[in-house]
């Protein structure tokens, strides 16, 4: 569960909070305090307990005793301490003061009396979303504009190009906890999947990490094994799983299915990236056009969007119309090679990176890396063998 801290000197205030935690079945209080604690006990209860959120009351009505300046060591002192800390302020009126505390102190996320359960989670999820955006860790979201559009397959071998070519650790999520196709396509037969890390996202470890995703190659996969869809997962349960990846992984490459149920809006919410795979077919360009604007009303910024056209040697529309029948720029352009994602399907891997699709994919990759595309889509092990090789040795490895 989330852990929580709530501080504040009004008990109406306090309590408010505690009760649409409760409600939440998924933050837990740890301690709330109804006076503003000392420093060296700020530091002795983030230490211990970790909070994910604290709930700090910045402004107070009527005689009710509000040290402003102890409320702003309290928020300096749990940046320093634990900064990925989220921290959400509460006001008990829409006040001019209330509000200038707010915006002196840097408290972004408030709760203003009155507010409702569902208010209460949108300014939690913008809070933790906003001090997640402190991990070093790049989530990118691959989803298709139209069934078919090959939204996994651009997921799967981009994935493992971060993985393979450019030395980083790479998590593959599955979020089509149904009827995802990935363990089919990698011919891989998981004994857990990311159901279970989700019904188990409050007690995960290294070890049950470990027991929980496949590891190919260089690359981490958790899948949907497809035994068992079932689940009870939150936004929450989401977050959680989400957060604790995030520790462990440079890049977290996300497949969603076609459909996207709100518990899993954690992981569009904490994307760098949301990227629709659409096909030149008429058809496809314009549900891609409608996904787009599905995911506008979600509240996804328009600048996280982008469209890449996949098979784009097939159609008779020039980019340009394209991009004018999707409403939006087409970030990536993938060549048509059946023959080569068949093989890849057919032995259990992924597309031979020599080929014109798979250097497409690399050099997909390396943009999503910050590096400027490698003309011979060179592997990291050749990189490697170049700095130690004499120079006629590294020209015979050459591509």
């Amino acid at each position: 569960m989330l852990s929580a801290l709530i501080i504040g000197v009004t008990p109406e205030i306090t309590a408010h909070v505690s009760r649409l935690c409760g409600q939440s079945g998924d933050a837990c209080v740890y301690k709330m305090l109804e006076s503003y604690p000392h420093l060296h006990e700020v530091v002795r209860l983030v230490n211990s307990y970790a909070p994910d959120v604290i709930f700090l009351q910045l402004a107070a009505d009527g005689d009710e005793h509000l040290q402003i300046e102890r409320v702003r060591e309290i928020v300096e002192e749990v940046r320093m301490t634990r900064p990925e800390t989220s921290l959400v302020g509460l006001l008990p009126s829409n006040s001019v003061e209330g509000l200038r505390v707010a915006a002196d102190l840097g408290v972004t996320e408030l709760l203003i009396e009155p507010y409702q359960f569902d208010e209460f989670r949108e300014v939690v999820f913008r809070g933790l979303d906003r001090a997640a955006g402190l991990s070093k860790c790049d989530v990118y979201s691959f989803l298709p504009g139209k069934s078919g559009s090959g939204a996994t397959v651009t997921a799967l071998n981009v994935a493992e190009s971060l993985a393979r070519d450019f030395g980083k650790r790479v998590l593959l999520l599955e979020a089509d906890i149904a009827s995802g196709p990935v363990a089919i396509m990698l011919n891989i037969q998981p004994q857990q999947s990311v159901v279970d890390a989700l019904d188990h996202s409050d007690t995960l470890t290294e070890e049950t990490w470990r027991r929980i995703v496949t590891k190919l190659n260089s690359l981490d996969v958790l899948a949907a094994s497809g035994a068992q869809a079932a689940t009870s997962a939150s936004q929450f349960s989401y977050f959680r799983l989400l957060s604790f990846a995030q520790q462990r992984y440079d890049y977290i490459i996300v497949d969603f299915p076609g459909v996207i149920t709100d518990p899993a809006e954690p992981l569009l919410s904490r994307s760098k990236a949301i990227y629709v795979v659409c096909t030149p077919e008429l058809t496809s360009l314009a549900l891609t056009r409608r996904r787009l604007h599905h995911l506008e009303l979600r509240g996804e910024r328009d600048s996280i969007l982008s469209v890449v056209l996949n098979r784009y040697d097939q159609g008779p529309c020039s980019k340009e119309q394209m991009e004018q029948a999707v409403g939006h720029k087409i970030a990536e352009q993938l060549p048509n090679d059946y023959h080569a994602v068949q093989i890849a399907v057919a032995s259990g891997g992924f597309v031979d990176p020599s080929t014109k699709l798979g250097k497409a994919y690399t050099a997909f990759a390396a943009r999503l890396d910050g590096r400027p595309p490698s003309p011979n889509g060179s592997s990291r092990l050749k990189t490697l063998l170049r700095k130690l090789a004499p120079v006629e040795v590294a020209e015979s490895i050459r591509c």
